[in-house]
């Protein structure tokens, strides 16, 4: 019987792109298995570049709100006729698909996202061993319903590559485009100064000293963001060898291949990290409330890549979203912009 699984990841942007290559990496290895994810509608362009025998649904989920909305999609969804279910998630709208599914017959397999273990390291990241990396749970998941996944040696997503066209796609995976006017020059830079919460993000008058610094060495910076606010901001920080990217690019499957020709991000414990890890660009990551050990540093960057404070307050959060106790971030505002500078000439920047 031909293996049809239902792989469901929701959530925030850098927790799907962690996916990406697992996903690739089991399709790979399966090929007569067909994997069908499920995700957020905005987050469908990240699979854009996957095995033929992988297909995408992007859902808006307000469009399935409470348990009546939940049960208008699993019915959408038991049409596929998945004998499978692959939870990366493990949350409320996951928990309610995947019992439906179980009781329908299909077997289920969840991540165990070790919480109370992350619980445990909290203010003990210097100390702490590393917890397993996230890519390694999710690839526990795979191999439970028997399945091989070899993640050790996955390879960068080739952006270059055409897009696998499946007819069952649901998401417009090709909503965006990569005529964006953007010539690349070299040493080619990103820098995403942003994050979700403030405990991760570096001072931003820190970051444009550094953005300065790299500038007049000569390096070409390219400046990530989200439209909007973000892009306002990074807008203010253009001159000379300067430029900022963020909303013109159409969209995350023109950003990704961007992103692929850098010789280097430095970005902080964020989305932009793990997308450009994804394919293949080397990255610099920032650390302040949060902290490595906690196991989502981004995939195939070694410990040498991670800028942080010995504190030992950190990690004081594992998602980075708690006030900060001793006021005022002394995990970043402690870094300084030469030292971020030092890091990156090591990683090709002028």
């Amino acid at each position: 019987m031909k293996k049809d699984i239902l792989v469901i990841r929701f959530s925030a942007i850098g927790d799907v792109a962690m996916t990406v290559p697992v996903v690739n990496a089991v399709a790979t290895a399966n090929p007569d298995t067909h994997f069908t994810i499920l995700t957020r509608q905005r987050m469908a362009p990240l699979f854009t570049w996957m095995p033929r025998n992988v297909s995408v649904i992007g859902i808006d989920l307000n469009q399935y709100k409470g348990i009546a909305g939940l049960e208008r999609l699993y019915r959408h969804l038991r049409g596929h006729h998945f004998n499978a279910v692959a939870d990366l998630h493990d949350v409320l709208r996951s928990k309610y698909l995947r019992t439906r599914f179980r009781m329908s017959g299909a077997r289920v397999a969840v991540i165990d996202k070790g919480r109370k273990e992350k619980r445990e390291i909290l203010g003990q990241g210097l100390t702490h061993q590393p917890l397993k990396h996230t890519i390694n749970r999710y690839q526990d998941v795979f191999t439970s319903l028997g399945l091989q996944c070899p993640v050790d040696n996955i390879q960068p997503i080739n952006t270059h590559i055409e897009a696998a066209a499946h007819p069952d796609n649901q998401a417009d995976i090709n909503t965006a485009t990569t005529n964006h006017s953007i010539t690349i020059e070299y040493p080619a830079i990103g820098i995403a100064p942003f994050a979700a919460h403030q405990g991760k993000i570096y001072p931003l008058d820190l970051m444009h000293q550094v953005v300065d610094i790299l500038a007049d060495a000569g390096n070409h910076i390219y400046l990530f963001g989200s439209p909007g606010e973000e892009a306002q901001q990074l807008g203010t920080w253009q001159r000379d060898g300067v430029v900022c990217v963020a909303g013109k690019m159409g969209g995350f499957t023109a950003e990704l291949q961007f992103m692929s020709q850098l010789t280097l991000m430095i970005s902080m414990d964020s989305s932009n990290m793990h997308m450009a890890a994804m394919v293949g660009t080397q990255t610099i990551s920032i650390w302040g409330a949060t902290h490595p050990c906690a196991g989502f540093t981004a995939w195939n960057q070694g410990p040498d890549t991670y800028i942080q404070a010995d504190l030992d307050c950190r990690p004081c959060s594992i998602y980075g979203n708690r006030p900060c106790a001793r006021t005022g971030y002394p995990c970043l505002n402690s870094i300084s912009p030469q030292t971020i500078v030092d890091k990156a000439r090591q990683y090709g920047a002028r």
